[in-house]
């Protein structure tokens, strides 16, 4: 993580590394991990100078987002109310405001409130921040000469394997929502990805279950590909899913609504991008690379973490350039690992991999893959060598994108995974899910039984016996008499400090034991979700959703 700049407007600021300081127009876009440190009470104002008749769009996301406040305040430290507001769950919430004119300069004042005076004040999150003029923003949302495309022909493509990416016109209006049905026919991991402009639109992607209603799993937001490229940034939301079919839905919205980009609710077009990848989730199955550094380029500065997710306990280990990383961390289900700036450096000049052109910027593509995996499912690390990115995309006619290969596992040719759009209006609930009858079951019913058998749970979910060779966590009447006992006779025997610390020990064993049976389970991005209805239990915590 970087230190949050004293400015955006000057060169000596500390804004350089992250995208600033803005061009003599007001152009600027940060997309970076910053960090927030203590030294202030948690607290830090970065100054920077909007022009007249332009628009900011400010985003906080991941990490410690949740609990880190943001507001924009004029010359006289007076907060500004934005003019939208949209909240991305867990990973985080945006803000748009709108400068028609503007006297002064302003601040972003960033603030993590200390509720316990011996925790550090300091907080990491992804800053994702864009300034322009207004004549840029109708640029951009220009139409080509083909008219532009549609949401629902990218999820088509997209479902066909392929990574589509079009101009996709407002014709009906700027606000729309496309569904996609995804039947799995064993336990698999999905990753939807969308792509769009950070200046332009605010996009959610979302699970969505019929029957019983399911706790929405807010996606990931991130920066994507090279900043100057029309599609900056995306969602990406991963579900492990049983057997069975489940309903997905994208939506998609301007930034500034009621024509607040210069064009009416019905005209222009926004640059969308669609991606859909699906693999097995078994023992044999390779595992699957998680990380920012697959979508967008890295520092040869910086550290660079990996998450490799996988049910085996003994996985594949990834190589970045065909060396190992310089430490990991292992777990139940996921495996942690971290190359050092060196590591990242001597690679560079190795001259393993090969060089990009983009625009200004100078970068580098390092191979990434798993070691020993069958098959082409390696991809591509971009570290880039200036000391600034791109400028921003103001419009006109360019390649939508330029970014890294996803390495992604690929699928075994007994699969039967399929991805799949609905026939018609008939086949999808109505939005929201909720009060619409269950979709039809097409899995085998219970030997001797009309009831429809409940589809397979991926290993390791509660109320299973994990395929790992792990103990049942079943809990019987006898187990609580046992333990019910041993507090009462800890209580009447001593009141010393050993019987408190077994007395506190024993209630908080209690309390997480009475909790309701856990249904999903969130961990490095993962949202997993079982046949039954319930929460959602990170690997590193629990949170309920």
């Amino acid at each position: 993580a970087s230190p949050l700049p004293l400015d955006l407007v000057s060169g000596s600021g500390g804004s350089q590394s992250l995208g600033g300081p803005a061009d003599s127009a007001g152009r600027v876009l940060v997309r970076r991990r910053v960090l927030l440190t203590d030294i202030h009470d948690g607290r830090k104002k970065v100054y920077f100078r909007p022009r007249a008749d332009s628009i900011a769009r400010i985003t906080i996301a991941s990490a410690d987002s949740a609990g880190v406040e943001v507001v924009l305040e004029d010359s006289a430290h007076t907060g500004l109310p934005p003019h939208a507001v949209w909240s991305h769950g867990g990973s985080g919430w945006s803000m748009v405001h709108k400068f028609p004119y503007v006297s002064g300069g302003m601040w972003l004042s960033f603030h993590r409130e200390h509720r316990d005076a011996v925790l550090s004040g300091c907080a990491a999150f992804d800053l994702l921040l864009q300034t322009a003029p207004l004549n840029d923003v109708s640029e951009m949302a220009r139409c080509p000469r083909s008219g532009g495309s549609s949401l629902a022909d990218l999820v088509r493509r997209a479902l066909a394997g392929e990574q589509a990416q079009e101009m996709v016109a407002a014709s009906t209006g700027s606000r729309f929502t496309e569904a996609i049905v995804v039947s799995v026919d064993a336990p698999s991991l999905v990753e939807v990805e969308v792509q769009f402009n950070f200046l332009l639109s605010n996009v959610d992607v979302w699970s969505e279950e019929s029957a019983p209603p399911r706790p929405r799993f807010a996606p990931e937001v991130g920066a994507f590909g090279d900043a100057g490229a029309p599609l900056n940034a995306h969602v990406v939301l991963r579900l492990r899913l049983p057997a069975g079919r489940h309903i997905l839905r994208a939506s998609h919205e301007p930034t500034l609504p009621d024509g607040g980009l210069g064009a009416s609710e019905t005209s222009g077009c926004f640059p969308l991008g669609v991606v859909i990848r699906h693999t097995l989730w078994s023992m044999t199955a390779p595992a699957v690379l998680a990380s920012p550094a697959f979508y967008t380029p890295v520092s040869s500065k910086s550290e660079l973490v990996m998450v490799a997710l996988s049910p085996m306990r003994k996985q594949l280990q990834p190589l970045l350039a065909d060396s190992a990383a310089s430490s990991a961390t292992h777990t139940r289900e996921a495996a942690v690992y971290r190359w050092d700036s060196d590591a990242i450096s001597t690679a560079v000049r190795s001259r393993r991999g090969h060089g990009i052109g983009a625009g200004s910027g100078r970068l580098w593509a390092l191979p990434c893959r798993l070691e020993g995996a069958p098959g082409d499912g390696g991809g591509d690390v971009w570290v880039s060598l200036g000391d600034q990115p791109s400028p921003p995309w103001a419009g006109g006619e360019r390649p939508l994108s330029l970014a890294p290969r996803r390495p992604w596992p690929p699928p075994p040719a007994a699969a039967r995974t399929s991805l799949s759009l609905p026939s018609g209006p008939a086949a999808l609930p109505p939005h929201g899910g909720r009060g619409a009858p269950p979709p039809p079951w097409t899995g085998p019913s219970v030997r001797g039984s009309g009831v429809p058998a409940p589809g397979p749970t991926p290993a390791g979910l509660p109320g299973k016996t994990p395929a790992t060779g792990l103990p049942s966590q079943t809990f019987t009447l006898t187990h609580l008499t046992s333990w019910a006992a041993l507090l009462v006779l800890v209580l009447c025997v001593s009141r010393g400090t050993s019987a408190s610390i077994l007395e506190r020990g024993l209630k908080s064993w209690f309390a997480h034991l009475l909790e309701p049976r856990v249904d999903g389970r969130e961990m490095a991005s993962v949202v997993e979700i079982a046949p039954r209805e319930g929460t959602a239990r990170g690997s590193y915590g629990s949170t309920r959703l």
